[in-house]
């Protein structure tokens, strides 16, 4: 299972009784902590619900502290996808750690695009206004820490 399965799951399960989305408590994938998810309203023009886990761990000898995905609840939007790890060390530690590691990110953790196609044919109103869609990772600061980011939506050249 990838980590960005991991992190779905661990804030993105079903209620047993229902159909709706359960914010927790829910164990912190591959470790023991239960955290309850943290939920940010789109800020601006974003739009984007933003969904933290808090807490702090040891990984390949880097402190993490916590995870994160910012999306959009409307499906077929262009409103991209992103999943975050977040760190105590700065950017350039762990950017080349990651790429030590064979995570798909620059050693100097500037955007990196993992895919792209044709932004035109997708099913969102608008597409066709965006040169691309795919995925880009990243490593930058974002919201006070250093921050893993996997982005996965529209974008246009050079603008994450």
């Amino acid at each position: 299972m990838d980590a960005r399965m991991l992190l779905n799951y661990s804030f993105e399960s079903n209620d047993d009784s229902t159909a709706l989305v359960s914010n927790g408590p829910r164990e912190v994938p591959t470790t023991d902590k239960m955290v309850s998810a943290r939920i940010v309203e789109p800020e601006g023009d974003d739009g984007l619900w933003k969904v933290r886990l808090d807490f702090e761990g040891q990984w390949q000898g880097l402190q993490v502290l916590g995870l994160g995905k910012d999306r959009s609840p409307v499906t077929f939007d262009l409103e991209p996808t992103i999943t975050k790890m977040y760190f105590a060390e700065p950017v350039p530690v762990v950017a080349k750690k990651l790429a030590e590691l064979g995570i798909d990110v620059n050693p100097d953790g500037s955007p990196k695009v993992l895919r792209k196609l044709p932004g035109y044919g997708y099913p969102a109103e608008g597409s066709d206004t965006y040169d691309w869609h795919g995925q880009v990772s990243m490593v930058r600061e974002d919201e006070g820490k250093t921050a893993y980011i996997f982005r996965e939506g529209f974008f246009n050249d050079g603008t994450f």
